[in-house]
């Protein structure tokens, strides 16, 4: 009875004490990063955040789900570097990260053996991100600015999504950014990613920490 009690206890400790720190991490970052979410329909309001979603688009009304976050670091903290090349190097920091998460393992598995190289260290941190570029098997460069860079997501589900990272400036500060778009045609009875709840969670936990360990990396190259 010990032996099963036990037991019993470990596994539930083995369950509890990970998803604890991840709640408490989650909350941690919830104070550094702003955010904000729509559910809706796409409309010509959203082409000010996502520039390159298609006309048709927007003039079908097509149900979509709308995920922003950005933090803002003082531009004084942060290396001095032109802010397009900040915005390739902090993408390609990034997508470096991405590239070894579950998420990244699962788009893996969809993907032919010829763009796996897409996934790799060497290949991101090589990327200059110009348009029709293709990072991690699915993301290709629809649009690239100075301060944006719009990636589509090429896969084969009944939804169509754009990922954008921004790095702007805003009255001394460096405003870093990520905006996720997913939309199906009306009436599509599948649901995108987003529209779940631990898809959702997992999402926003992923690009908050992003947000905030991208800008801490640059801040520590400054002091070094």
């Amino acid at each position: 009875m010990r032996t099963s009690t036990t037991l019993a206890v470990a596994a539930l400790s083995s369950i509890a004490f990970p998803t604890l720190y991840l709640l408490y991490v989650r909350r941690d970052l919830s104070r550094k990063i702003h955010h904000e979410a729509q559910r809706g329909k796409l409309s010509p309001s959203i082409t000010d955040a996502v520039k390159s979603i298609p006309d048709e688009a927007i003039a079908e009304e097509c149900p979509m789900v709308y995920e922003c976050a950005w933090k803002a670091v003082s531009t004084s903290l942060l290396p001095d570097i032109a802010r397009e090349k900040l915005l390739v190097q902090y993408l390609q920091r990034n997508m470096t990260k991405f590239s070894a998460s579950p998420q990244a393992f699962a788009i893996k598995r969809m993907c032919s053996p010829q763009v796996l190289k897409t996934f790799e260290r060497t290949y991101i941190e090589s990327l200059g991100f110009l348009e029709a570029s293709l990072v991690c098997g699915v993301y290709q460069v629809q649009l690239r600015g100075e301060d944006r860079i719009e990636l589509s997501m090429e896969t084969h589900m009944p939804f169509s999504g754009r990922l954008v990272v921004t790095v702007e400036e805003r009255d001394g500060r460096t405003v870093f950014g990520n905006h996720v778009v997913q939309w199906k045609q009306p009436g599509e009875k599948a649901s995108m990613p987003l529209e779940g709840t631990v898809a959702t969670w997992i999402h926003q936990f992923f690009v908050w920490w992003l947000l905030d360990s991208g800008t801490k990396h640059f801040i520590n190259l400054k002091k070094s």
